[in-house]
């Protein structure tokens, strides 16, 4: 087999030439693989939450010899996958999805990552020859490794956050690919046979190092614990600085600094990151050395500086800007407040995201309201009823009743919060059990930055049932917080019989009103605060899963 010919069989050619092909009948085997991959293609593609759209996807049956190629095609934004990768993804048994998912995940990784990471991928991988041609890679051909090399990091996170188990798959499967497609161990335009192998085992290593770190992020999030979930989220940025990172861990500042804002001051609802609920805490924690007023400056300047730079490394994130907006309002910066609104409502509606088309709409409004143009802003509001009715609802009586009680007024539980001695677990386990799960766990720990920034631990382990996250807050007082999250293909129930699938009235019947309904971009949440469980729904308000915390 001549060299040309084993390039085009590659897999992960980023300009790859896609053959010729007679009409043929496929099989009802080719079609449900086709059917497959496509559906695991297009839930890595939702998992990366990117405001751009994904490339179309191709499965590209075979007819004679199998060829065993994959690529993104930028000339037609296309994503394309032989039927020759299905085979060998065959021949790794129960791991096969897994196998699929990595090549998906890598071609994505392709058009969603393919620039600005270049320092971070030779810290991950220091002890790799290849580390260090990747600080003096320019605009040459040598940028195709760099890609490739990016390519198969990204691949693995991508695919790991959207379920699969991607991590565990890397090395076997390019030392299959080269064998099977009689690949040289060099081959121009992409990193050594070694060197891949290499990036796959450091890959594991690390990601599963910082995949927990930014789990607690996503959990403390929800039970409002802003500034641990912050340090958190800025500790995976050293690594993975992508713009979801920095507009979370801004997000987390500006909720940390609400309850210290007087209430005259709040008398809209600003409904920023993961939290929508009206029944915020009020007991928000005070610094050693501050006062409110200096707490309060410094949380929402530092907020101000990550939600800035989110839209600095995406200059189209929707989410990025009507954070952005929501924080400058509360800065009594109206007039910037709407730029950033204007934009961020321009690139939700491109994106066909109603909700935070709603939350712009919503952004715009305040803005206008501090500029004491009510029509306007009652306008805006009126428009947000489409994707966010709650949210505009609660501003919309504001407006009109300028006296009124803050929406940040309301507290405690909801009185509809049903209460049972039913113990839940996952697999008959339970957080106060995590010291004995967590026997073997990852350990990240976060370094002191003052006060306010104490050193955090992060414990994670999983098995196939939940995922298990613990963390310890060195401060004034010492916090540990336990975490146990269903697997996204968890098979059982909880203790009032929730699947994963269920639907959210479902879930009410059974557990009554939940003390909080947190909303991202992407996912809803149901925080029962005396069952200490908190349930993950989808667009659909299905369950996606749920978890089980404890103090």
């Amino acid at each position: 087999m001549s060299l040309l010919t084993r390039l085009s069989l590659i897999c992960f050619v980023s300009l790859g030439l896609l053959f010729p092909r007679s009409a043929f009948a496929y099989s009802k085997k080719q079609e449900d693989r086709a059917k497959l991959c496509k559906e695991i293609y297009q839930k890595i593609a939702r998992t990366i939450q990117d405001s751009r759209k994904a490339p179309t996807f191709n499965f590209l049956y075979t007819e004679y010899e199998p060829v065993y190629n994959a690529y993104y095609d930028p000339s037609n934004h296309t994503i394309n996958l032989e039927e020759g990768i299905y085979d060998l993804a065959d021949d790794f048994g129960d791991d096969s999805i897994n196998v699929l998912a990595l090549v998906l995940g890598h071609e994505l990784a392709h058009f969603y990552k393919d620039h600005g990471w270049g320092m971070a991928f030779g810290t991950a991988n220091d002890n790799l020859e290849i580390s260090e041609k990747i600080y003096d890679l320019e605009i040459t051909a040598e940028m195709r490794t760099k890609m490739e090399t990016e390519a198969d990091f990204f691949g693995g996170l991508f695919g790991y956050l959207a379920g699969y188990n991607t991590l565990e798959v890397g090395k076997k499967f390019y030392t299959k690919l080269y064998d099977e497609a009689d690949l040289p161990a060099h081959l121009p335009g992409y990193p050594d046979k070694g060197d891949r192998e290499g990036i796959a085992a450091n890959s594991q290593r690390m990601l599963k190092e910082l995949i927990p770190v930014f789990e607690a992020g996503n959990y403390l999030t929800v039970i409002n614990h802003f500034e641990e979930a912050s340090s958190c989220y800025d500790e995976v940025i050293k690594t993975f600085p992508s713009r979801e990172l920095y507009n979370n861990s801004g997000v987390c500042l500006a909720l940390e600094a609400i309850p210290l804002f007087e209430p005259k001051d709040l008398r809209f609802f600003y409904p920023l990151g993961l939290d929508l609920s009206t029944r915020l805490d009020q007991g928000g924690t005070k610094g050693m050395t501050e006062t409110p007023e200096e707490k309060r400056e410094r949380l929402m300047g530092d907020a101000r500086q990550m939600l800035e730079t989110a839209v600095k490394v995406d200059k189209d994130y929707a989410a990025g800007y009507v954070n952005l907006s929501l924080v400058m309002s509360l800065n009594n910066e109206p007039e910037l407040a709407l730029g950033y609104a204007g934009k961020g409502l321009k690139f939700a509606e491109a994106d066909k995201n109603k909700f935070l088309a709603a939350n712009a709409h919503i952004a715009r409004g305040i803005a206008h309201a501090l500029s004491e143009e009510e029509d306007e802003a009652t306008e805006e509001f009126t428009a947000a009823k489409a994707g966010n009715k709650n949210a505009a609802e609660i501003n919309l009586a504001a407006l009109s009743n300028p006296a009124g009680r803050s929406p940040y007024a309301l507290s405690g539980q909801a009185s509809g919060e049903k209460t049972s001695a039913v113990e839940e677990t996952i697999e008959d386990a339970d957080p106060s059990l995590l010291e004995v799960i967590l026997d073997d766990p990852t350990v990240t720990e976060i370094v002191r930055q003052n006060d306010d920034r104490p050193r955090i631990k992060v414990y994670g382990q999983s098995d196939e049932a939940y995922r298990a996250v613990m963390v310890k807050t060195y401060g004034v007082p010492r916090t540990s917080i336990g975490f146990l999250a269903t697997q996204p293909d968890y098979a059982g129930k909880s203790a009032r019989g929730i699947a994963i699938g269920a639907g959210m009235a479902q879930v009410k019947a059974a557990y009554g009103t939940p003390a909080r309904e947190c909303t991202g971009i992407r996912e809803r949440f149901l925080v029962y605060e005396k069952a200490r469980i908190i349930f993950m729904l989808d667009w659909e308000d299905k369950v996606t899963g749920w978890i089980l915390y404890s103090n």
